[in-house]
């Protein structure tokens, strides 16, 4: 009597495993897990262009968005998932086989929505200010339950490097790039539209920059704080590399001014043309912009200065720098 109680016993909870575990298969949820990848990584504001642990991505499905993060898988191969179980996007809760997905990243910065303005730090001496100024869009695509979600990024801001160096042994304490005074500012807010499939440049969107009226709207812009680069890891054969991210603009030319140890400080402005019918103009969405600034002599060499027919501007002496009393 007791072993046919306790086969009893058995068979019933072996019943009851299998019935559980079928209801748990029955109700297990799928996650919209994107792989990443860039478009146009040479203008990443990432020491190796790529992504970082912890970078946040906003997608977009419909009219809801859900805040992911960057991790890597056991390949390294960036992944994004959802910060949290309200954060994450279910192909259950989707009720679709497919998709469609924009997605966009100002690296650890939070911003939930384009239709807000998009900002860049004017001081971005410091890795954070400059990493989240940062702006990496995913155009809109189509994703398949079935198969790997896979986005990729374009970089829609326009980035500039630095390279200075000095034979006669000047040591640079800070740069500045654009002030309204120089008539070649920096742009620090603009409204943002997202590219579509009908435009020209399906990747990149459009900036509308948004300027100062000064003060009680008088019509007279304000006088704008320069754009600070950071210092990165100096370029080989120059002394000191900086680099920052900008706004996209149309210019026809640019200043910089330079802050050396001694406290003296000097700016120039050179011409940048679009001189290229075929694209991409200087500062256009995803351009990486490089001047290399040569001191030898008492004259400046600056490569990435070009004039009307796109020729490079011949070197200038330090006294036609306008010195800053």
């Amino acid at each position: 009597m007791k072993l046919n109680k306790l086969l009893i016993i058995a068979i019933a909870a072996l019943f009851f495993s299998a019935c559980t575990t079928e209801e748990d298969d029955s109700f297990a949820r799928h996650e919209l897990v994107f792989q990443v990848c860039m478009g146009n990584n040479e203008t990443r504001a990432i020491p190796d262009n790529s992504w970082s642990e912890g970078d946040f991505i906003f997608v977009k499905v419909g009219e809801d968005v859900k805040q992911y993060k960057i991790t890597f898988d056991d390949n390294n191969v960036p992944i994004a998932i959802g910060t949290s179980s309200s954060n994450t996007f279910y192909w259950e809760d989707l009720n679709e086989s497919s998709v469609t997905v924009t997605a966009w990243s100002f690296g650890k910065k939070i911003v939930e929505s384009l239709d807000d303005v998009i900002t860049i730090e004017a001081d971005q001496s410091s890795e954070e200010n400059f990493y989240n100024s940062d702006f990496l869009y995913a155009p809109s695509t189509t994703v398949k339950k079935a198969d790997v979600s896979q986005l990729t990024f374009y970089h829609q801001m326009a980035r500039v490097n630095i390279n200075i160096k000095s034979d006669e042994g000047a040591e640079i304490s800070k740069l500045e790039l654009g002030t309204l005074e120089m008539a070649s500012p920096c742009f620090l807010e603009a409204t943002f539209t997202e590219p579509t499939d009908e435009d020209y440049d399906p990747y990149h969107g459009y900036f509308e920059i948004i300027e100062d009226e000064g003060e009680e709207g008088n019509g007279e812009e304000e006088e704008r704080d320069p754009v600070i680069p950071c210092l990165v890891n100096a370029v080989d054969g120059y002394d000191a590399s900086y680099s920052a991210i900008l706004i996209p603009f149309p210019c026809e030319s640019f200043g910089i001014v330079i802050t050396l140890a001694d406290g003296s400080k000097f700016s120039y402005i050179g011409g940048i043309y679009d001189y290229n019918p075929d694209g991409p103009y200087p500062f256009d969405p995803g351009t990486l912009n490089t001047f290399n600034i040569t001191i030898r002599n008492k004259e400046l060499t600056v490569d990435g200065f070009v004039n009307e027919m796109g020729e490079p501007i011949d070197p200038v002496s330090v006294n036609d720098w306008r010195i800053h009393q």
